[in-house]
Order: C-alpha cells, then structure tokens, then sequence
C-alpha cells in the first residue's frame, strides 16, 4: 500500500515509511511516541504519514500491521 501510493514525502516521512515497510512490528505493537523515537521524527510526522496514506488514525495505520503480522505468522487471536 505504502509503495502503491503515489505521494510525495517528505523526507522525514520517507524515513518513517521505509521503516515500517522494513519492520512492521514497530508499528503494530509501538505507540506513536515509540515510532517517532525510533525513526527520529516528531510525532506530528507519523501522524502526517498516517493520514496522507487515508488512515484518520494512527490506530487505523497500525491495525493494517497488526493484521499484515497475523496474516504472515498464522497467529490469530
């Protein structure tokens, strides 16, 4: 989804979504506090990212990972 879209980013933002296209655990078990900090980016930038990809929250962004994480493990809750 991140790679299909067709969005200019910000460089910052950039960083954040190769990150968690690299390491979707960060995001679906992290915080928005915690991405930002592993990322070095603000938190106003993961929300940003968040929501130019159509998410209108960061709970909705994470959920994709979340569900991406038991889609690829076979975990189900």
């Amino acid at each position: 989804m991140i790679a299909a879209t067709e969005l200019k980013l910000s460089k910052n933002q950039e960083r954040l979504a190769r990150t968690a296209v690299a390491h979707p655990e960060i995001v679906a078990f992290g915080t928005v506090h915690s991405l930002a900090d592993h990322c070095a980016v603000s938190q106003s930038t993961v929300m940003r990212l968040a929501i130019s990809l159509g998410f209108g929250s960061f709970r909705e962004f994470r959920q994709v990972f979340r569900h991406h994480i038991r889609a690829n493990t076979g975990f189900q809750r």
